[in-house]
This record gives structure tokens, C-alpha cells and sequence, in this order.
């Protein structure tokens, strides 16, 4: 907001703590001011999403929601925006991004019929086997027992794909599945959260989110520290980058859209891609009359 004050642009601000109550958050869309709104960004909690979606629907105000990743009646609402992209999502840009060394990988799912399978795993399953990359299903139990090597392949990458998104799931295991490589190529499919973790293999995952440049992050933890005075989150990704990030993207926007005359104009100006700190954000539409969706999933190999 600073930012945008040092170059001339001016704001009228609102916010709401709508706790985690669906009665709140109505009382608060009740309010007189928030159908002149531009733009709102929030709420945070899946329950209270419907509430926002439905008043943005009918007074046309752009909804940003920035953390649930299962968005509801998205694809019939034209004034919903989604940051965080839902698990079909992230496994198709997975399987699109290794389709170019297909030939030269292979899958392998640890228990990948568990009732308790991620979504995201249950869905990167479904999509290499239909798009024809080499696969093979394990037991825990045969990594347990020294075994992988039993499935592991010598011409290919073998990457390996645990039914979890929780690393403190599989961290045990990991420096048994080290010593059983014995010259075979092996990876982690992992997750963005895993990523500062000390994994003994190497690492590949998809994220919405990407190192922030050091220059110019050591210029926004001056101003934080300014502004704020308390220690920075070492939580990953960063919820004060992502804030600042989805902020400013969000300012960018309303500026563009100023020059637009019809709805459908305003509406295209989230498409114009921003690069940010910590993640870069391009919007695209899920269906001819449903909302936006950020696309900007990168696949990393650490």
C-alpha cells in the first residue's frame, strides 16, 4: 500500500476479521460499503467462500480467494478468482512438464491404493497412466524390508511417489530408500512444504511459489522490520510474502481495469500476468462463464 501511495495512487482501504464464522462474514457482506468495493481479497476459510462467491456473483465485484484450493461453483461464477490451484490442477502440470523426458522416467507409487491416498498422488496416478509413462506400485513394507530394488529400473529415472503430502510420513524411511539405490537413478516426488527439509535423494515437485530474488527480498525484510518490528515466519511458503504478493497483484489490476469500459474487459485484465516475490501469478478461465485460476505451477528439481 505504501508503494502504491509513493507512486500517486490512492486507496480507500476496508478490513474485516471474519474469524472462521459463515455468520460473521454475512454480517460483514451485509455492510453498506461492500457493494462499492473494487475488489476483495478473502476469506480465508473453505466454509466461507460460498457467502463471498455469492455476493461477488451479484454485485460484480472481483473475489480473490487466496487460500482454498477447492473453490466451489467456480466454473459458473465469472467474478471468482483462485490462487491456489486444486490437486487435478497441480497433477496435470506435473504430468505435462515430465512429458518431455517421458521416455526416460518411471513412476514408482508407494501404496498407491491406501484409503488414505492424497488427492494430489490419486490424481498424478490417474494422469501418467493415461498418458502412458512407465509405472510401478510398491508396499511400504518392500522398502522396509530392502527390496526397492526389486522394482527400480536401470535405463530410466525412478521417481518415487509417496501417498502422502506429509513428510513426517516418510522421513524414516528416506535414508533406507537412499542405501538402496546402488546405482540406480532415484528421486523424491515431493512437495513445496518439503523443500527445506534434508532429503537424502533428490527432490522434484511442483509449486505455485519460487525463491524470491535476494536482492530485492533483503529490501522488503528492511521495510518489514520498519513496519512491523517482529521476527520473520520461517514457515514455507511465507504467508507475509504470499499476502504482500497477492496485494499487489490485486492493486495492479484494479489500475489496469480502470481503463476498461465493459465488465468483460475488467474481467480480462487478471489475465495480465505479474511477477512477484514469492510467486509469479497468471490468471486464466476455467470455462466460458466461470471464474479465474492461476496457472503459474513451475515443476523444480532440488
Amino acid at each position: 500500500i505504501y508503494e502504491a501511495q509513493a507512486c500517486g495512487q490512492r486507496f480507500e482501504i476496508f478490513t474485516y476479521d471474519v474469524q472462521k464464522s459463515d455468520s460473521v462474514i454475512q454480517q460483514v457482506l451485509k455492510r453498506g460499503e461492500m457493494q462499492n468495493m473494487d475488489a476483495i481479497i478473502g476469506p480465508a476459510y473453505p466454509a466461507q467462500v460460498s457467502h463471498a462467491a455469492l455476493f461477488a456473483k451479484h454485485n460484480r465485484i472481483p473475489c480473490i480467494i487466496p487460500f482454498t484450493n477447492k473453490v466451489s461453483g467456480l466454473e459458473h461464477n465469472p467474478y471468482l478468482v483462485q490462487f491456489n490451484p486444486n490437486a487435478q490442477q497441480e497433477a496435470e502440470t506435473a504430468v505435462r512438464l515430465l512429458a518431455a523426458q517421458k521416455d526416460s522416467l518411471q513412476l514408482v507409487f508407494v501404496d498407491p491404493q491406501a484409503s488414505d491416498v492424497s488427492a494430489f498422488v490419486s490424481m498424478l496416478r490417474e494422469k501418467v497412466l493415461a498418458a502412458g509413462f512407465a509405472t510401478a506400485d510398491i508396499s511400504l513394507q518392500t522398502i522396509i524390508n530392502d527390496s526397492l530394488t526389486s522394482v527400480l529400473r536401470q535405463d530410466k529415472m525412478n521417481i518415487l511417489v509417496f501417498n502422502t503430502d506429509k513428510y513426517s510420513s516418510v522421513s524414516s524411511v528416506l535414508n533406507q530408500v537412499a542405501n538402496q539405490k546402488k546405482g540406480h537413478s532415484l528421486a523424491l516426488f515431493g512437495r513445496y512444504s518439503w523443500q527445506q527439509e534434508k532429503c537424502p535423494i533428490e527432490m522434484v515437485y511442483v509449486s505455485i511459489f519460487h525463491e524470491p530474488n535476494a536482492d530485492l527480498l533483503a529490501s522488503y525484510e528492511a521495510l518489514y522490520q520498519q513496519y512491523f518490528g517482529h521476527a520473520l515466519s520461517s514457515l514455507h511458503p511465507r504467508y507475509d510474502l504470499l499476502g504482500y504478493d497477492l496485494t499487489k497483484a490485486t492493486i495492479r489490476h484494479l489500475l489496469l481495469s480502470q481503463q476498461a469500459i465493459s465488465d468483460q474487459d475488467k474481467q480480462k485484465v487478471f489475465a495480465e500476468e505479474y511477477h512477484g516475490l514469492q510467486s509469479d501469478i497468471h490468471y486464466e478461465k476455467v470455462s466460458e462463464d466461470g471464474g479465474l485460476e492461476n496457472q503459474c505451477i513451475k515443476l523444480v528439481w532440488k
